[in-house]
């Protein structure tokens, strides 16, 4: 996974609320091309993330000592140069994902606990052009 942007702060859970428009190419048959955020990014291998990905979902996950598990994905086709207003809420044992306003996925997990952490944007083969990238703690 490349990941495009780590955003430092010191940060216990919250919300992240970005503009992001998949470029043409993040779109494009082939592989498992995604662009996304990072909620509770500890290291490389521990955080939570959401993904608008070119085979039409929207999924929740998370990495878990380097391992990968899904928590939840919704059909979601994602359309080249569309700006999309995707949020990204980690609040307790709640994980959220929002996009243009409108709840998309939810799920619960309680493996990566609210503590001091990492926020920021992710990509797998994609390119993105961001815009107003946000992270608010409640």
């Amino acid at each position: 996974m490349a990941i495009g942007v780590r955003v430092s702060a010191g940060w216990r859970g919250a919300g992240l609320l970005l503009r992001q428009t998949p470029r043409g190419t993040a779109c494009a048959a082939g592989t498992d091309r995604w662009v996304g955020l990072i909620a509770r990014y500890r290291d490389d291998g521990n955080y939570h993330y959401v993904t608008l990905r070119n085979s039409g979902s929207l999924d929740i996950k998370k990495l878990v000592n380097g391992t990968i598990q899904n928590l939840v994905t919704v059909p979601f086709p994602v359309q080249p140069d569309v700006s999309y207003r995707v949020r990204l809420e980690a609040i307790g044992t709640r994980v959220r994902a929002y996009v243009n306003g409108t709840l998309r996925a939810e799920a619960t997990d309680a493996s990566l606990t609210p503590v001091a952490s990492r926020a920021g944007v992710a990509t797998y083969k994609a390119a993105l052009d961001l815009d107003n990238f946000l992270i608010s703690q409640p």
